[in-house]
């Protein structure tokens, strides 16, 4: 294949990871959110944006799920862990946590250090990185 095709290929791959991104996670929690907002619940959004050391990666589904749960030392041979700083790890794992038992716990994530944005249909989130 040529250089230029091979550029057109790859382009029309990240168009369509795009449109897949939108149409399967981002438009349906955005009709989410909305209708939450609607029934006058406070809504809460955020975006877990860490990035794995394994650059072929980036920031794959599913990543947040050994910090959400705190069990990292289950996740030790995974690619997208592999290379991090498990001290980073592990401080990242207890802010992600904290903010979601603060959300059961009082119906709003915000802790004294970090104040979370209520969504208002803008697209405001925390990112967590």
């Amino acid at each position: 294949m040529k250089k230029g095709m091979m550029m057109v290929v790859l382009m029309l791959m990240a168009s369509a990871s795009v449109l897949v991104k939108d149409l399967i996670f981002e438009k349906p929690t955005e009709h989410l959110l909305h209708a939450m907002k609607e029934t006058g619940s406070k809504v809460y959004l955020y975006s877990f944006a860490w990035q794995s050391p394994n650059q072929r990666l980036g920031a794959p589904h599913c990543i947040d799920l050994p910090f959400m749960f705190g069990n990292l030392d289950d996740w030790t041979d995974s690619p997208m862990l592999e290379g991090a700083d498990v001290a980073q790890l592990r401080q990242l794992s207890e802010r992600l946590q904290g903010a979601v038992l603060r959300f059961v716990k009082n119906g709003n994530p915000s802790s004294e250090e970090e104040t979370w944005p209520e969504y208002c249909g803008d697209k405001e989130m925390t990112v967590i990185a």
